[in-house]
């Protein structure tokens, strides 16, 4: 069994309706971005937000690392999303093929950075953006997965970014200061218990937490709409210092037009 299996969401899960919204803002938000695009998602996992890029791309391609996954994928899409067992570095897609490149929450598992940009400027066609989401490290109580390789602030990304000549913009969602009182509450104790290795690192082992953060969960579905939930746009932050206000971090980057 593939390592990655113990943290993607699959459908039919318990999760929290916090979770689903996240996949639906996320998914919504890259779909805003690539209307009439030609679009590759990497590390696409179980597909959950494909339906939604289906929606305004003009063609979807994916690809992830784990054939169970792949499989799951055709077997929700059929033949609407073409999807392939590759890694992001070696995507087996066209040069100058897509217009965007999206990675969700999957960008510090990558082994070698700079090998996915390589990868991302050879496939793009001028003009050609990268769409990344990603956990926010910055936070106090942040709690890493496992299998990572290495964490982007929004520092350190941006100037990854930049120094390869992509113009950026950052976004913040899903603001602290907007949490449940409950997370709110929760937050120091949840900083201890990473600390002392208490929280649980797989999805099986974090149903019982998520029953206690979040209270009643829901069934992950198979795919995601867009009409699920109202769509707000993330806000707009600093690329130049560490956000320590949002739990999640999305990254618009674009290739020069030069």
């Amino acid at each position: 069994m593939n390592k990655f299996l113990d943290v993607t969401e699959l459908p039919g899960q318990p999760v929290s309706d916090e979770q689903i919204q996240r996949i639906h803002h996320r998914y919504t938000w890259a779909a805003n971005l690539s209307k009439n695009h030609d679009v590759l998602e990497v590390a696409c996992g179980s597909g959950l937000g494909l339906g939604v890029l289906l929606e305004t791309a003009r063609s979807i391609r994916a690809i992830d690392v784990e054939e169970s996954l792949v499989e799951l994928v055709r077997k929700s899409y059929g033949d609407q999303v073409p999807v392939e067992v590759a890694n992001a570095e070696n995507t087996g897609i066209e040069t100058a093929s897509v217009d965007t490149v999206l990675i969700v929450e999957a960008i510090y598992y990558l082994p070698n950075i700079d090998r996915f940009l390589d990868e991302c400027d050879r496939v793009l066609r001028t003009n050609g953006q990268i769409l990344i989401v990603s956990a926010n490290k910055d936070l106090f109580d942040f709690n890493p997965s496992p299998h990572v390789v290495r964490y982007y602030g929004v520092e350190e990304l941006g100037s990854l970014l930049t120094g390869r000549g992509y113009e950026v913009d950052f976004f913040g969602y899903q603001a602290i200061a907007e949490s449940p009182l409950r997370q709110k509450l929760l937050r120091p104790v949840k900083l201890m218990a990473a600390k002392v290795g208490l929280i649980p690192k797989t999805m099986k082992g974090k149903l019982l937490l998520r029953r206690i953060v979040f209270g009643k969960l829901n069934i992950l579905p198979i795919s995601i709409s867009s009409a699920d939930y109202e769509f707000r746009a993330p806000e707009s932050i600093c690329a130049e210092i560490a956000d320590t206000k949002h739990k999640i971090i999305y990254c618009i980057a674009r290739k020069s037009k030069i």
